[in-house]
């Protein structure tokens, strides 16, 4: 789905139990600020995190640890540190609605934030957010590839292309477009932001032979050690 999405600088916006983009068999309902691919690196290290952690105990980390953890250790910055308070506060308040439980079951990316209160830093998540994403995000992503991609939506793209299986795989781009929450015109979507992902992750061994057609977007996903999508 598009619950992080590819937008651009001052396009963040606020959702009340809106549907996100996404396969029509898998429906996800929000409500919260936008959350975006720097928001998504957070997340999925905060994952990482509750992995090692016991069920329902604090997470709890070093903000210079987590920034060089998702990539960002080069600007430890007060400006660094106010922009991963500023995610986590998001992630915090993001509420997800699964479809298939009545109005559909909600939960709470962050259960609790805690932020400096006796410079201390701690995070609570639900153990069931835990599972569901570290099962269906997490586990097939290469995080050591994720640290080198430089395009948002190279990152988008390589979550995707990680969900599915080893081989040729054909999807339209104009899906593409809409499920990333790119918002830029089709044209440049299609000529720009759609190739330089794709060369990203050739460069960087996810995919390989891939072709940008009239309407369909087609790779041939390679294995990789990392990756539990076989």
């Amino acid at each position: 789905t598009g619950l992080f999405a590819n937008f651009g600088k001052g396009q963040r916006r606020i959702l009340e139990h809106t549907v996100l983009e996404g396969r029509s068999d898998y429906r996800v309902k929000m409500s919260g600020e936008e959350l975006d691919m720097y928001d998504c690196d957070v997340f999925l290290h905060a994952i990482q995190l509750a992995q090692r952690t016991s069920v329902n105990d604090p997470i709890y980390f070093e903000r210079i640890a987590f920034l060089r953890a998702i990539g960002r250790g080069k600007d430890l910055s007060t400006e660094s540190y106010k922009r991963l308070h500023a995610s986590m506060s998001r992630l915090a308040n993001t509420i997800i609605f699964v479809e298939g439980h009545g109005d559909g079951e909600p939960f709470k990316l962050f259960d609790k934030l805690e932020w400096g209160q006796e410079k201390r830093y701690w995070i609570m998540m639900d153990p069931i957010v835990v599972s569901m994403f570290a099962n269906v995000c997490l586990a097939y992503i290469d995080m050591q590839v994720r640290l080198r991609l430089k395009s948002p939506f190279a990152k988008y793209l390589q979550s995707y292309v990680s969900g599915h299986s080893i081989g040729v795989h054909r999807i339209s781009w104009e899906s593409l477009r809409k499920w990333s929450g790119s918002r830029g015109r089709e044209r440049d979507f299609k000529r720009r932001a759609l190739p330089l992902a794709l060369r990203e992750l050739e460069e960087w061994g996810v995919i390989k032979n891939w072709e940008i057609g009239d309407k369909v977007v087609a790779w041939v996903r390679i294995p990789h050690a990392k990756s539990k999508k076989k």
